[in-house]
């Protein structure tokens, strides 16, 4: 882990620093698998109002992994 980092994707593995930061991996996996609207509908049904939205897009814009450092998804 990245001092920090709430989430960190490398392509083949995802971590999170805590439960919440778990929450926010949780939406990242189902954004990056299923995309972001369904990702959003998890949220709204879960009433979560954290920043994964953001985090999650951020990390896909960038590449999102495949291989190589650990990076955060911020």
């Amino acid at each position: 882990m990245r001092e920090g980092a709430r989430i960190v994707d490398n392509g083949r593995v995802i971590l999170s620093s805590g439960v919440s930061a778990g929450i926010d991996m949780s939406l990242h996996v189902v954004a990056r698998l299923l995309g972001d609207d369904l990702a959003l509908e998890t949220a709204r049904y879960m009433e979560y109002e954290g920043d994964w939205q953001a985090r999650s897009a951020s990390e896909r814009r960038t590449g999102g992994g495949g291989g190589g450092a650990l990076r955060p998804a911020t």
